[in-house]
């Protein structure tokens, strides 16, 4: 390895936290797809409480981090108490087997088809989005055309979600590779257009504001987390359900899935990698390094979830060692 390439892993990276967000999003949805195909001819076998759980464990993460949903308002109390109570569901789905499934799959896939439609609506008709983005330059005429591809993809996914009968498997796993690289794509044009229009998302940030004008109880005032402290919460939220149903697992009442808690607690510490460089072993700047470990992390307990009894002794091992110190 030449000396340039050291030096390329050792840079630092200033990347947003809305592109970490796609990224993880973007190997999930990979992942899924691919082993979908396996996961239908049985040869692997196939968790869908720990997968959908995982997801939207994910997704309340990531508006509380990017202070961004689907119907364009900043986050307040209200939303940020919503996106708490669906991460408690997520990860009850992800460490309780069959117990969720029936409430969770169409918690996602109304998420997925409004979600979509409402973005891909937003994009189409808000005056400082995709209709001028299309004629302003040819990277936002890319992010808008990717960007496109992705909610009518979602919104196929919901439907998909709420109305599985109609879909089989290998239709559904080549929808999930096609957003999966469409959302490394979106991941990829959004980090530019940040470096490159930040005033754009400033004015953004305050239409958003400007349209809960009209709201004046401090339930819906603006309210945002900083990354750091979104992670923390999100493990405390974890360790203190966990501990709850730990009750009744030894008890005997109830199943427990080591994969789905593993799995979701390696991809909680990749973003906590990825987004905030924090560590087990300390605080550090951002890397090319670091990313790649957030991803091999983020992709192992992603696999986790969705595909048990495969990877659970390596989970655990890397699990430990994170929490040596």
């Amino acid at each position: 390895m030449s000396f340039e390439t050291f030096e390329l892993f050792k840079k630092e990276l200033n990347i947003s936290i809305e592109p970490v967000i796609l990224l993880i999003f973007g190997i999930f949805m990979l992942i899924f797809g691919v082993v979908l195909f396996k996961i239908h001819t049985g040869e692997l076998p196939y968790s869908p409480d720990s997968t959908y759980g995982v997801f939207l464990v994910l997704v309340c993460i990531q508006i509380i981090l990017t202070n961004k949903n689907p119907f364009e308002f900043s986050n307040n109390l209200l939303i940020v108490c919503i996106c708490i109570i669906g991460a408690i569901i997520g990860m009850i789905a992800c460490f309780i087997p069959s117990i969720m499934i029936s409430m969770i799959q169409p918690i996602v896939g109304v998420f997925l088809f409004i979600g979509g439609i409402s973005q891909i609506l937003s994009l189409i008709f808000s005056k400082n989005k995709g209709r001028i983005w299309f004629y302003e330059s040819k990277l936002l005429r890319n992010m808008t055309i990717v960007l496109s591809i992705v909610y009518i993809i979602t919104i196929i996914l919901g439907l998909i979600t709420l109305f599985p009968v109609f879909a089989n498997d290998y239709f559904t796993a080549t929808f999930l590779i096609i957003i999966g690289i469409s959302l490394f794509l979106s991941a990829y044009y959004i980090e530019k257009v940040n470096n490159l229009y930040p005033v754009s998302n400033e004015e953004m940030n305050k239409s958003r504001d400007n349209n809960e004008g009209r709201f004046s109880s401090s339930l819906f005032k603006k309210y945002t987390l900083s990354s750091s402290n979104t992670i923390l919460i999100t493990l405390a939220i974890l360790l203190i359900t966990l501990g709850f149903l730990l009750f009744p697992v030894l008890l005997g009442l109830i199943g427990f899935s080591p994969d789905g808690q593993l799995g979701l607690l390696l991809v909680i510490t990749a973003i906590q990698i990825i987004a905030v460089g924090s560590t087990s072993f300390g605080d550090y700047k951002r890397s090319l390094t670091l990313v790649l470990v957030g991803v091999i992390f983020a992709s192992m307990g992603i696999f986790a979830c969705i595909v048990p009894n495969v990877l659970t002794s390596h989970i655990h091992l890397l699990i430990q060692l994170s929490e040596y110190q």
